[in-house]
């Protein structure tokens, strides 16, 4: 269900057009980053990662919950939004893992609803799941990584949404900021750094996870310049 159009993003079709369109197709990659944020944003950063994704590649986004699950899900870790959509640009065919549902989330957490546009403008062939994730302690990197590793199939593009640093004072966030990119693109052991609150990326675990899955490493793509209290980037791992 569609619950952040004309907050988030635009739900008209010429205004959504303007943001997802060109998709300049470039050198196919495996996964990538992007924030979480007013898709007016960060447009460029959503265009610049779709056009690393072919058509017909599965995409497994990875969407970290902000608060913790529902009393009714606390045994969980990974959980799934199952509804295929219908966008202004065209439908987006989502697919089931069979993992916890998940659909109970999709009103709290906005980006999914970021990734939709792009998708149906840009990959309108691909199957997409939407996996919200939890994840706090080793064990939990462990469980996902176990699923990651059973789904990378030579022909998935793992795309995670995650913002470089919570809403912070200025001078705070440019710190938090700098030192959490420098961290993604080094091999330095990435929860270890958020745990001791040197670094703020908010899916710390799951972007330490993929590079570990998928033994590669991470490129900046890019950073906003005009960040005044919460940091952002795009990264692409090819």
């Amino acid at each position: 269900m569609i619950y952040h159009n004309s907050i988030f993003y635009p739900d008209d079709k010429e205004s959504l057009l303007s943001l997802v369109a060109p998709i300049e197709r470039k050198e196919r990659a495996r996964a990538a980053i992007v924030p979480h944020m007013d898709a007016r944003k960060c447009a460029p950063f959503y265009r610049s990662v779709f056009s690393c994704i072919e058509d017909g590649m599965r995409i497994v986004a990875l969407l970290p919950l902000h608060r913790p699950p529902l009393s009714s899900d606390s045994a969980f870790r990974l959980f799934e939004s199952k509804t295929s959509e219908e966008t202004p640009l065209g439908s987006v065919n989502v697919g089931t893992f069979g993992l916890r549902d998940g659909s109970a989330y999709d009103e709290e957490e906005y980006s999914r609803e970021l990734i939709l546009p792009f998708a149906a403008y840009s990959t309108p062939s691909s199957e997409l799941h939407f996996i919200y994730t939890y994840l706090k302690k080793s064990k939990d990197m462990k469980e996902l990584q176990h699923f990651l590793s059973s789904v990378d199939d030579g022909n998935t593009f793992f795309l995670i949404s995650s913002n470089m640093t919570a809403k912070l004072p200025k001078d705070e966030m440019s710190r938090i900021k700098a030192a959490t990119i420098d961290a993604i693109l080094s091999k330095e052991h990435l929860m270890d750094l958020w745990q001791k609150g040197k670094t703020g990326a908010c899916a710390t675990a799951e972007i330490e996870s993929v590079r570990a899955v998928l033994k590669g490493r991470w490129e900046l793509a890019g950073e906003r310049e005009e960040d005044e209290s919460c940091g952002h980037a795009c990264f692409i791992m090819r």
